[in-house]
């Protein structure tokens, strides 16, 4: 695991900031976690919109049905500076953490908001070398807990970022008044 400060530049950051404070203003149906994603490969690049009702039931459309087609675009348009902006970073990381140069073959960016009391049991991304967790808003809230080798909890510090491999982790808001907004990456490599 590496932890990375101050990844995205500070208006970039300010941008995500604006838009989970909006989202989190915004009266929505219960869900456990919804995310906006960019996902670009050497042949295409797609925007949509996923979300969780249950730990079973997943849903892919192209926006949240809540939220507001500027706002939206907003959303969009910075992940797309979120990737032009921290790919070379990744790619750097990426190298300590897996010890090679690394080649992206597939890039995903989400910017994901968990509903308040939620809690996601450990896990893995088996499908993706190198992740990411950046965390956004609200200002104080809980980072991403390891559970290999030893447990450990990365702290939250808003513009900071934890990049790691397919260690089981998991995650949950504990706050009763905010949603809980990250930006994660799934990277797969050559």
């Amino acid at each position: 695991m590496i932890r990375i400060e101050d990844i995205m530049s500070d208006g970039l950051f300010a941008e995500f900031r604006d838009c989970a404070a909006a989202v989190d203003q915004l009266e929505m149906d219960r869900f456990l976690k919804a995310n906006w994603f960019l996902e670009t490969s050497r042949n295409m690049t797609r925007f949509g919109f996923k979300s969780r009702n249950s730990l079973e039931e997943n849903c892919e459309t192209d926006a949240h049905p809540d939220v507001d087609k500027p706002l939206q675009k907003k959303i969009y348009m910075a992940l797309w500076s979120f990737y032009k902006e921290t790919k070379p970073m990744w790619k750097m990381t990426g190298a300590q953490l897996l010890d090679k140069k690394v080649n992206v073959q597939n890039f995903r960016c989400e910017f994901q908001m968990v509903d308040t009391g939620a809690e996601f049991k450990k896990h893995r991304h088996p499908y993706s070398q190198l992740n990411g967790t950046v965390y956004v808003y609200p200002e104080q809230s809980v980072g991403t807990v390891f559970h290999e080798p030893a447990h450990k909890i990365a702290p939250w510090v808003t513009n900071s970022a934890v990049a790691f491999r397919q260690e089981l982790h998991s995650f949950h808001n504990d706050s009763a008044d905010h949603r809980r907004f990250t930006i994660n990456t799934f990277i797969e490599t050559e």
